[in-house]
């Protein structure tokens, strides 16, 4: 990627060809980094209005989420219009579009704080995603992946295998023999992490993020957020959400199980952490489930 400040010019002209109009930039601001590229936000004058968005340029996921979020464009789902995508980095270098900056506030903050109509908006946006109907999502759901959490388990066992770990094993064995019965897989922007959902005046205004977009576990992608931050926990907020989904909240101690197994099979191999946990950390945890039958 092109850097903003030493080729303005580029940028200038990248935008300009995408909206049609004539373009200044005015500021130029890389965002948040996350596991993928930083997206960058860019204060421009649009035909003299002031206007803001945010660019995503990333070489693996950039044209895979334009797609997406062009297609979620039609559901009632609050998302950024999109602009200019850029399949070969022909403008700055690097693979990008971008969309429109939606002014507002995470919505993790007043959940961290322990606001009651926070926790109920969480709940309120996640089922409202997950319960768009496919009907209404035209070719989307034909090439969308879909993964249920045994799926989630399989393929964490396949990662831990090679390393003939008895612990890994047996957890594998334990949660494979019991087995619930799994919801249907639903549609999601593949990270319902609170922080990508916008709000303004305790309403939502728009779900950002769908790099990662499938029709995956509903509770499974639900319980993110209470991962990693445990702080989120016994405040009811799971087992509200599986009143509303018609889910039994019994589930809950297997899936709990198979977060820190799933984790363990990414971290496997590596010297990496997440949220506090490494490898051997997470291989400890799951030894002591299998003596104690529980979570310590």
């Amino acid at each position: 990627m092109l850097n903003p400040e030493k080729h303005a010019k580029a940028y200038q002209k990248y935008f300009s060809e995408a909206l049609g109009a004539e373009v200044e930039i005015l500021t130029a601001e890389a965002l948040h980094k996350s596991s993928r590229e930083a997206p960058w936000r860019f204060d421009l004058l649009v035909d003299g209005e002031p206007k803001s968005f945010v660019l995503r340029a990333d070489k693996r996921t950039s044209a895979r989420e334009y797609k997406i979020l062009k297609a979620v464009e039609a559901l009632p789902i609050p998302t950024p219009k999109v602009y200019g995508l850029d399949k070969k980095g022909a403008a700055i270098g690097t693979p990008s579009f971008f969309m429109d900056f939606i002014a507002g506030e995470s919505l993790l903050k007043p959940m961290l704080a322990g606001e009651a109509w926070a926790d109920d908006l969480y709940i309120d946006c996640a089922i409202r995603m997950q319960t768009t109907l496919e009907v209404d999502m035209g070719e989307l759901p034909a090439w969308l992946e879909r993964e249920n959490a045994e799926d989630v388990l399989d393929k964490a066992y396949q990662k831990l295998k090679p390393n003939n770990d008895l612990v890994a094993r047996r957890v594998y064995q334990e949660l494979k023999m019991t087995v619930p019965d799994l919801p249907k897989v639903r549609f999601s922007n593949g990270d319902l992490y609170p922080d990508n959902f916008v709000i303004k005046d305790r309403q939502l205004v728009a779900v950002i993020d769908f790099a990662n977009a499938a029709f995956s576990d509903p509770l499974y992608e639900f319980l993110l957020p209470f991962f990693i931050h445990p702080e989120l926990r016994g405040r009811g907020i799971e087992e509200r959400y599986c009143a509303r989904m018609g889910i039994d909240p019994g589930l809950l101690p297997w899936y709990h199980v198979l977060e820190f197994y799933d984790l363990w099979g990414w971290l496997n191999g590596t010297t990496e952490t997440f949220s506090g946990y490494n490898a051997e950390k997470l291989r400890e945890i799951l030894s002591a489930w299998l003596k104690h039958g529980k979570l310590l």
